[in-house]
C-alpha cells in the first residue's frame, strides 16, 4: 500500500514539474525574438555595426539588479545591454519607425495581424505576452487607433525573469 502511494505521488509530482516548464515556453518560433536584426544575446559591436552609435546613453539595472546600459537609437528604438556578459538583454520599440520582428511585427499594425502570427498570447499587466518555443518574452501594449482597431502601440523582448 505504501509503495503504491509513494508511485503515486512520484507520478504526480511530475506532472506538475512538466505542466510547468510547459507554462514556460510557447509556440512561437525563437527567431521571432529580434528587432530590427538584433536579437537577444548579441554584443553592442554587432549593434553599433548596423545602427552606428546611439542618439543617446545611460547607466542603468537590468531586471536582476546587474549593472546595465540602456541606449536609445533614434525614434522609439530602445537597446537594454547587461555588462556583466556584455549581451543584448531587452530590446523594445515605441514608434512606427520601421523596426520589426524577423515576420512584420511592427508598432501601427492591428492585433488581428499579431494573433495571426504569434496567436492570441496572453494578458499580463496591461501586455500581452506571447513566449517563443525557447521561452523568450516578446510582450506587446496595444491601443486604439482613430477607427477603434486595437493596433501595436509597443514591443518589448526579453528574456523570463
Amino acid at each position: 500500500m505504501f509503495k503504491k502511494i509513494a508511485v503515486m505521488i512520484v507520478t504526480l509530482s511530475m506532472l506538475a514539474v512538466g505542466s510547468c516548464f510547459a507554462a514556460m515556453v510557447g509556440n512561437v518560433p525563437d527567431s521571432e525574438a529580434s528587432l530590427g536584426g538584433i536579437t537577444l544575446g548579441n554584443k553592442m559591436s554587432y549593434v553599433r555595426s548596423i545602427y552606428g552609435e546611439p542618439t543617446e546613453q545611460h547607466r542603468t539595472k537590468t531586471v536582476l539588479n546587474e549593472n546595465g546600459v540602456a541606449y536609445r537609437y533614434g525614434q522609439g528604438f530602445f537597446i537594454l545591454e547587461n555588462l556583466y556578459n556584455y549581451s543584448i538583454e531587452e530590446i523594445v520599440t515605441t514608434a512606427n519607425n520601421g523596426i520589426s520582428t524577423p515576420r512584420g511585427v511592427t508598432v501601427g499594425i492591428p492585433k488581428a495581424t499579431v494573433d495571426a502570427l504569434y496567436g492570441e498570447g496572453y494578458l499580463w499587466n496591461g501586455v500581452y505576452r506571447y513566449l517563443t518555443d525557447q521561452g523568450k518574452r516578446i510582450e506587446i501594449q496595444y491601443v486604439p487607433d482613430a477607427k477603434g482597431i486595437t493596433i501595436v502601440k509597443a514591443i518589448r523582448i526579453s528574456y523570463p525573469a
